[in-house]
């Protein structure tokens, strides 16, 4: 049963299909538009999702979107960015992910968005501040994964090398998503 969320995800490389993938095996929303800048992409992830959304416990409406889906969403997720490729450090990531933003952002706003954005863009913890400041949204409304996926690798590795179940390790990294970051 969905509770009627549209979701607009921009981006639809690894992360955003994988987020797209799991969205539509959930019953957070009823409709998920996506956009990409490579059309081919877009429209092919969209076509296999449809496929699935007939084994999934929701039937989440999925179609290639634009800008103008915005208006009426209810969440915007930003999953797009460099493939990491030869970058030996994420900071590097900056000028694409800020060009990206400047590219997107006053495009979603334009079209009325007055929500939150969601970040799976990488350096989360800098474009954030780029996202706000572009915007003009309060960083309330910017949420980034920050270090959460860290902390559950490290978990996961722990419990690799040790043997327990990983429900029952508490592992954290602090600090900026990258070379930066620390493990507690």
């Amino acid at each position: 049963m969905n509770n009627g969320n549209k979701v607009v995800l921009i981006g639809d490389g690894f992360v955003g299909s994988s987020y797209a993938f799991s969205l539509v095996n959930s019953t957070l929303a009823s409709e998920l538009a996506i956009i990409d800048i490579r059309k081919d992409k877009e429209v092919a992830d969209v076509n296999d999702l449809l496929d699935a959304t007939v084994l999934t416990p929701s039937a989440t409406i999925v179609r290639s979107g634009s800008y103008e889906d915005c208006k009426d969403a209810d969440l915007v997720v930003l999953a797009y960015g460099n493939s990491q490729k030869n970058l030996v450090n994420r900071l590097d990531d900056i000028k694409i992910a800020t060009e990206m933003v400047l590219d997107t952002i006053p495009k979603v706003v334009a079209n009325g968005y007055d929500g939150v954005i969601l970040l799976a863009t990488n350096p989360v913890d800098v474009i954030a501040r780029v996202v706000e400041e572009v915007s003009g949204f309060s960083s309330e409304r910017i949420v980034g994964t920050g270090t959460s996926l860290d902390s559950a690798r490290f978990a996961q590795y722990l419990a690799l090398e040790t043997g327990f179940n990983v429900a029952d390790i508490n592992a954290y990294v602090i600090g900026e998503h990258g070379n930066s970051s620390v493990a507690v």
